[in-house]
Formats: structure tokens, C-alpha cells, sequence
């Protein structure tokens, strides 16, 4: 039996009770191709799986799964690190822009492609794959865009109060494409004729990175002409493809509250069940945005950690805020150790029961590792700190370590060799950056000194060197966090690192001693 206290299981539990009516439930995500996908992208995908499973677990409804890219959505400035030929497409739907590489019928088309490779990568599966181009030019949102043509001026009541009043002058649900220069974050639609579902336009809103045509003209709302703005759109697409559940970012409650009034009101529909999540954050603490091109890639994290420990970082706490930095792929790789290295340490016996890791490893992957899995006393980190240390990522060098410091060589081998090699993949990708020059005082060379001496007896526990570092500090008069810093500087080029005591123990006494001597000149 599951354990309901997952988040997952909460919200599944929700939506069986909220839709007792369904025979299946239809989730969908969505995202936009407007730039490089992140590990954000990959989220607002992966995460209503983790749903999809409990509700699996709890009931026999089926389900339906759609993932949904706004490929229709306007470019409006060129992401960083992006091509400067797209400045002469800004303003268009970037399906209708070209792949500045060269491979794909479009620039959205590139994007797309990365994201579902992920996808593929990660071994996670979807229903229906939705372009927002193609389903507007099909004509399957057309019975959606009759009502909202009808019904303009209740969605302008339901949306305008939320405005700006700069931004309310001229503002329409609707946003024609140009049939002349293409964009449709240029238009402006000025007359509406439900009768025979037209409306008029002019292309005739500039902003400081495009300008619109002039061209002036009416066309019909179906099959592609015009795309809906954001919170009608969203509201178009749960009316259409009878959408009970979407999680979205925390950011878009509000419109999500807006999108709900326009499905009931305007379109008859039924809102569906939502869920947000906390946002991704970059290194400076600002959200993360895939028009700007900041953010940790997919691609960039599991060059580094096991493809899986990705599952990890995106199942726990949905609704705590994360930092997207490579400096937390340590941490959630020895989380996903000590998960699957607690699942296999019970008899087989006793892996079905109730248990907070027993559901999550279940969460974290699609099949079993054969046994045994790590029980290395070497951590991740530590493997990091060792090779940042050595110099080297030789894979039979750092194997000749790991074996010598553990008391009996047990785990599996080839997990042993994918953790080192993925850890000289940071080291050489971001310690190897982050080094930090450090010329110790007079003072700190003294009880460096000291502590080579100690280390050169030989024979001692890593309590031994954790005790000693303490006790020169003391007699010092060195803070011990300054003292403990000043010697990882020294030996690995970082300012702190893991339990130091284990780290040389790792290292070897002797070699840490010349390796502290080499730096003091």
C-alpha cells in the first residue's frame, strides 16, 4: 500500500474526490519553445507523472496524458546566447521563425526536439503530444474560438479590471497574425463579426525590439489565422481537450483563477484541479526564464550526476522554491545513494511495506538495479574532493583509492565507476573554475606545519585527523572553521568540502602531507 503522506498521493487523492464523476482523467503541461529548454522545462513536464502514478496506484481510472508546446506564442527579444539573425523575427510565432541552425523546419522546431530527447533520455512517456500551430490550423480548437468570438466583450469584463491602465487601450483576446510581415505581437484587432467569424485589424503596435507594417485587414478567427492571448488560450485548451488537471508555476495562479472564470462563463466548461509549485531561481536568486537563456540545462546535469538523481531534485518539495546551480548536484546525487542504498539494505521480504523510501525509489525509477547497489563509504562529494585533489580523473586511479579506504570492497563496481566518472565531469566543469588562490598567513604556516608532522606518524582514524585540526586551532587561536578552510584551500583549491577527517583518510595521510607541503613552497 502507498504511502499517502507524498505530496503526490495528496493530490491524487484530491482529484479522486473532485472528479468521483470521471471515467479518466485528462492532465495535461505545457510549455513554451522559446529559447533553450532548462531543467524548469523538464519539470512542468515530469512532475504530473509523479501524479499519473499515484492515481494509477489508488484507483483504476484511466488516464490521459497531454503535453501541450505554445509554439504560437510571439518572440519577443532574442535570448542570450542566441543567433543575432532572430532579431528580424521578433514579433513572429516562433514556429513561423526559422532554425538559425539550420536542422529543423523551425526555430520552435529546435527547441522542441532537445526537449523531447530529454524526454526520451529520461525514459518518461506522455498520451498526446500537442503544437499549438497545428491545433489551431486543424480546426480543433474552432468550437472554442465561435464562443470566445461571441463572448468578446465578457472576456474583456473578466480580464481588463487586472490591468494596467497603459496596458488596457486597444487590448483584444484575439491576436491576429499579420498576413503581411507575420508577426502577431503587432496587431491590434478592431472589429469583431461573430456572424461570420471574422474580426478586422491593423498591424500597428511597435515596441523598442520590433515594429509593426501598417497592413490593415479582416480575416477569420478559425483555422489558424489568429492566436488567443495567454489566459484565454490556456482557458481554450481545457475546454477542448477536457482538461481535470494542470500544475503550473506559482507565478501563474492568478492567471490560472482568470483562465477557470473564462472556461466557466464564457465556454461552459469545468475547471480543472490545479497545482503550483514553488519556481526555479538562478544564481542570483531572479526567476528563471527561458527568453533570457539562464538556467541550468538537462543536458549539463546529468553530464554530471546519474540521469536519475534529476528525478530526485524534481520529486521532492514541488512547492519550496530551488536554486537551478550545478553546486546542488552533489547533495541530491548522495541523497539518491542513501534512498536506493536503504531500499536494498531490507530483506526482499520486507521492500513492500509502508515506507517513505520504498515510495520515492519507486518514483525515481522504471526498473530495479541489480543488487547489491553502493554500499561504498565513499560519498559523491568525496569522490569530487578526491579528484579535485589528485588532479585526476583516471577512473583505475581513483577506483585504487576508494578500494583502499574501505575495510571490505562491496557494491556495485560499474555504479562506482559511473559516480567517479561523472564527478571528474564537475570537477573539470566547475571546481576547476571555481579555485581559489590562497597565500596562508605566517601564522596558519606554522600550524600547517604542525598538522604535516601529525600526518606524517601515519595510522591515525579519521576521528584522529578530524580531533587534531581542532586541537591546533585551538592552541592557535585560529577559529576552527578558518583553519578547517584554510586547509581544503590548500589541498583541493575550495573553500570547504566534505567531513575533512574522511576526506585525507580518503586521500591517504602521507599524500595529503605532500600534497600540503607542495603548496606551502
Amino acid at each position: 500500500m502507498a504511502n499517502k503522506n507524498l505530496w503526490n498521493y495528496t493530490v491524487a487523492e484530491k482529484i479522486l474526490k473532485q472528479f468521483k464523476d470521471k471515467e479518466e482523467i485528462v492532465f495535461q503541461s505545457g510549455f513554451g519553445p522559446s529559447g533553450y529548454p532548462h531543467i524548469g522545462t523538464f519539470g512542468e513536464i515530469v512532475r504530473p507523472r509523479y501524479v499519473i502514478q499515484a492515481l494509477n496506484d489508488l484507483s483504476d481510472k484511466k488516464t490521459k496524458y497531454i503535453v501541450f508546446t505554445d509554439d504560437m506564442d510571439g518572440l519577443r527579444k532574442v535570448p542570450l546566447g542566441m543567433p543575432e539573425m532572430l532579431k528580424e523575427h521578433l514579433g513572429k510565432p516562433v514556429s513561423r521563425i526559422p532554425d538559425p541552425w539550420g536542422c529543423c523546419e523551425s526555430f520552435s522546431r529546435h527547441m522542441i526536439n532537445q526537449i523531447l530527447a530529454f524526454l526520451e533520455e529520461q525514459e518518461l512517456t506522455y498520451d498526446i503530444f500537442k503544437y499549438s500551430h497545428k491545433t489551431y490550423q486543424s480546426g480543433e480548437f474552432n468550437p472554442g474560438l465561435k464562443l470566445l468570438l461571441e463572448n468578446e466583450e465578457k472576456i474583456k469584463s473578466i480580464i481588463l479590471p487586472g490591468m494596467r491602465e497603459e496596458s488596457r487601450k486597444g487590448w483584444s483576446p484575439f491576436m491576429p497574425v499579420c498576413e503581411k510581415c507575420g508577426r502577431n505581437l503587432t496587431t491590434t484587432a478592431t472589429a469583431f463579426f461573430p456572424g461570420s467569424h471574422t474580426l478586422r485589424y491593423s498591424c500597428d503596435r511597435d515596441s523598442e525590439q520590433f515594429s509593426s507594417c501598417g497592413h490593415k485587414s479582416e480575416v477569420s478567427v478559425l483555422d489558424g489565422k489568429v492566436k488567443m492571448g495567454w489566459k484565454i488560450d490556456w482557458a481554450l485548451r481545457w475546454f477542448t481537450f477536457g482538461v481535470n488537471f494542470e500544475m503550473y508555476g506559482k507565478d501563474l495562479m492568478e492567471s490560472a483563477a482568470l483562465s477557470g472564470k473564462i472556461l466557466r462563463t464564457v465556454l461552459g466548461g469545468r475547471p480543472p484541479l490545479g497545482y503550483f509549485y514553488e519556481m526555479f531561481l538562478d544564481e542570483s536568486g531572479a526567476k528563471i526564464s527561458k527568453s533570457v537563456g539562464k538556467g541550468l540545462t538537462v543536458q549539463s546535469w546529468v553530464e554530471k550526476a546519474p540521469k536519475k538523481t534529476l528525478n530526485l531534485f524534481m520529486f521532492k518539495a514541488p512547492q519550496k522554491a530551488k536554486k537551478l546551480s550545478l553546486s546542488v548536484i552533489p547533495r541530491y546525487v548522495d541523497e539518491y545513494i542513501e534512498i536506493v542504498s536503504r531500499y536494498y539494505a531490507k530483506p526482499a521480504e520486507e521492500r513492500i511495506e509502508n515506507g517513505t523510501y520504498r515510495e520515492i525509489f519507486e518514483f525515481l525509477h522504471d526498473t530495479i538495479f541489480e543488487e547489491p547497489f553502493y554500499n561504498y563509504k565513499v560519498s559523491f562529494n568525496l569522490l569530487i574532493n578526491l579528484i579535485a585533489a589528485v588532479g585526476t580523473s583516471d577512473v583505475e586511479l581513483i577506483k585504487k583509492y576508494v578500494h583502499r579506504y574501505e575495510e571490505e570492497k562491496s557494491g556495485s563496481l560499474p555504479f562506482l565507476e559511473l559516480l567517479i566518472e561523472k564527478a571528474g565531469a564537475y570537477v573539470e566543469d566547475v571546481m576547476s573554475k571555481e579555485r581559489v588562490p590562497y597565500q596562508p598567513s605566517d601564522l596558519e604556516c606554522t600550524c600547517i606545519e604542525e598538522f604535516i608532522a601529525f600526518l606524517r606518524e601515519g595510522g591515525h582514524s579519521e576521528e584522529d585527523i578530524q580531533s587534531r585540526i581542532f586541537r591546533i586551532s585551538r592552541e592557535n587561536d585560529i577559529p576552527p572553521g578558518s583553519f578547517f578552510s584554510t586547509i581544503y584551500k590548500l589541498i583541493s583549491g575550495q573553500a570547504s568540502g566534505p567531513r575533512l577527517g574522511s576526506f585525507i583518510h580518503l586521500l591517504g595521510e602521507d599524500e595529503t602531507a605532500g600534497r600540503l607541503e607542495e603548496m606551502l613552497g
